[in-house]
């Protein structure tokens, strides 16, 4: 705020004519002791102060009492405010530490591969065209063998050829430990990866899993995003968003999550209730500070939705990978 300006009254100097007595400004008058002597009655002023005194302290009264209930009612509501601020921290930061308990639990149970095992891993996997080796080398989920060997042997007409891979050594998600290979194809069309996830079986054996490297959706985009199927199980990247409206408005109801993935062009909207199983498990995947994340949803259209809105409905993986009997979660 601006400081007020600060005036200086200042009496001008006055020529003094001969005889004259020198001028000192204002003087207060001064009280004689005989102005009320005994006897005297009160003075009108004193009497007029005491009345406008009397009949003003009702007004402060009430002033003072509104006052002190407006700054009770202040305190009031920023209390209100803070408790459950200071009452969310602790609970986030003991769902991290425990989640790196856990982590570190499965890593002494089954020591991770090195780089270069991690990377040759992904290649004996990806080269394989022998049926009966697949379920050595593959987490193959619900596709077939035959489904695996055909999906690597067109790699090269779909993704291109292989460039480079690059280890991204361990990564952790829900409860199981995850070794990370990005596969580098020269495109012609625009740079393409994928991501190569290993995990081990209950022997301590690690696969690729072949859903999160072909990011395997059901049905496929264009059944969903074209033909406006009904709901879907997808592999995306996840970041919160605000994209608040139609039967998604309120945000005291719904939490919102942009959806993207490197398979479709459209950018998606997905909704969860505030409360519900799955806000709190999607508030846990950025619960140590990330931006985004990838993550396995079910979700469904909704009523009056746009055609890229959906509700999620279940979260399947803090990551592409589903857990199961199949190996990640033994």
């Amino acid at each position: 705020m601006k400081p007020r300006d600060v005036h200086r009254e200042i009496t001008p100097r006055q020529p003094r004519t001969s005889g004259d007595g020198p001028n000192i400004g204002r003087v207060s008058r001064l009280r004689q002791s005989g102005d009320n002597y005994a006897g005297n009655q009160p003075s009108r002023r004193r009497s007029s102060r005491r009345e406008n005194a009397a009949a003003s302290f009702p007004l402060k009264f009430w002033s003072i009492v509104l006052g002190t209930g407006a700054f009770v009612v202040l305190v009031a509501a920023f209390f209100m405010w803070l408790k459950p601020m200071l009452n969310r921290a602790p609970v986030r930061s003991q769902v991290a530490e425990s989640e790196n308990d856990l982590g570190r639990k499965i890593a002494s149970k089954f020591p991770s591969p090195t780089r270069d095992e991690a990377v040759q891993l992904v290649k004996d996997a990806l080269s394989n065209r022998d049926v009966s080796r697949v379920d050595n080398l593959f987490r193959r989920g619900s596709v077939t063998p035959e489904d695996v060997v055909a999906y690597c042997a067109a790699s090269d007409e779909r993704d291109g050829k292989v460039r480079d891979y690059e280890w991204m050594s361990s990564l952790y998600s829900r409860g199981f430990l995850i070794e990370g290979v990005v596969v580098n194809y020269e495109s012609k069309a625009k740079p393409l990866q994928r991501l190569a996830l290993l995990t081990p079986d209950e022997t301590g054996r690690w696969r690729l899993d072949f859903d999160a490297f072909a990011r395997t959706v059901k049905p496929a985009w264009d059944e969903l995003i074209n033909k406006g199927a009904k709901q879907a199980l997808i592999r995306v990247m996840t970041a919160p968003d605000v994209y608040y409206n139609g039967p998604f408005t309120d945000e005291a109801v719904w939490k919102c999550y942009a959806l993207s993935s490197p398979d479709n062009e459209e950018l998606l909207r997905g909704y969860c209730k505030v409360g519900s199983p799955q806000a709190e498990v999607m508030e846990k995947l950025f619960v140590d500070g990330s931006r985004s994340a990838r993550v396995t949803l079910e979700i469904r259209r909704v009523e009056d939705g746009e055609p890229r809105q959906f509700e999620i409905t279940n979260v399947l993986g803090g990551d592409w990978i589903i857990p199961g009997k199949d190996g990640a979660d033994s």
